[in-house]
């Protein structure tokens, strides 16, 4: 008789949640202990009622991701992992979100980044009772930047870095490394007469990331320049020259660190002593430059007349 069961499922939220027939079904808002009563019509002959608890505890539906780097090189390449719980029904759909309008559906989905971004990840599952959560993690993913040139020019004799910009934390390793004292070191100084590929690998702390890059260093022709001789001379004038296709500026002094400069021409007349010494540095269009000397003495002859 099944219009003679009537239910009421204690819900202190709804109290007048009731219904009637041999079976129902009603949805609680929220977990906790709920006293169902089921009592047949006053109006049979045989009137009975039945309480029981109903206990529903909170959903066993726990969201959660790992990650690890999948590769890296100039970009970085990051393997996303489901790791959710659900003991009471399965998961049906995975809804990632990494920020910048980048989403996945995908259970285990990868992400690849060109630049170092720290993200703020969500990944929201569904299981196929309806029940829904979500998590939130942040990622900080860093990508290797490196200020390498592609090229550069080194003056011929002249030591140059090679890499300035070197990044601190990261490992170098250059090659050749016969052209280096230390191929490890991360901003290694060279002195070249030739033009020369070098090629160098970059890891990381952690050996995951890997970079290989490479530099063409350029050394152009030595910078070719006609002096005076070194001399000495009766009169009291000289004329320094220096006489060069390639010099675009030339400075004289009287000292080898050219803090006392007596002309920034390719002539000066100057008026030697004894023996006097006289600096030239000569500088091309590159910013090469090439230092030499020209040794004057002046000897005045006297005439005695009687």
């Amino acid at each position: 008789n099944a219009p003679f069961y009537n239910w009421n499922f204690g819900d202190p939220l709804n109290p007048s949640a009731s219904a009637q027939g041999s079976t129902a079904g009603y949805v609680y808002s929220g977990p906790g202990t709920y006293p169902v009563t089921v009592t047949l019509s006053n109006f049979i002959a045989c009137q009975d009622t039945l309480v029981q608890e109903v206990v529903v505890e909170e959903p066993s539906i726990i969201p959660a991701f790992t990650w690890e780097v999948a590769a890296c090189s100039d970009s970085v390449t990051l393997q996303f992992y489901d790791q959710s719980l659900n003991n009471q029904s399965a998961i049906v759909s995975w809804e990632w979100d990494f920020g910048g309008g980048r989403t996945s559906s995908e259970q285990n989905p990868e992400l690849t980044l060109n630049n170092s971004e720290n993200l703020s990840v969500q990944l929201a599952i569904t299981s196929d009772d309806g029940c829904r959560d979500s998590v939130v993690l942040p990622v900080s993913v860093e990508v290797l930047q490196l200020n390498l040139p592609d090229s550069l020019i080194i003056c011929p004799g002249q030591p140059t870095a090679l890499n300035p910009g070197a990044v601190p934390g990261l490992s170098y390793q250059w090659d050749p490394d016969s052209l280096f004292e230390d191929p490890a070191q991360p901003n290694p100084v060279v002195t070249m007469n030739n033009s020369q590929l070098f090629s160098v690998t970059v890891t990381d702390a952690s050996g995951l990331c890997r970079l290989e890059r490479s530099i063409w260093a350029e050394v152009p022709p030595p910078i070719e320049y006609v002096l005076p001789a070194d001399t000495q001379i009766c009169e009291s004038d000289f004329l320094l020259y220096a006489e060069s296709e390639q010099a675009i500026d030339f400075v004289w002094a009287t000292n080898p660190g050219f803090s006392n400069i007596i002309a920034t021409t390719p002539e000066v007349l100057v008026q030697p002593g004894a023996a006097s010494l006289y600096f030239v540095q000569l500088t091309d269009s590159l910013g090469c430059r090439v230092t030499d000397s020209v040794a004057v003495s002046s000897r005045q002859i006297l005439v005695f007349l009687p």
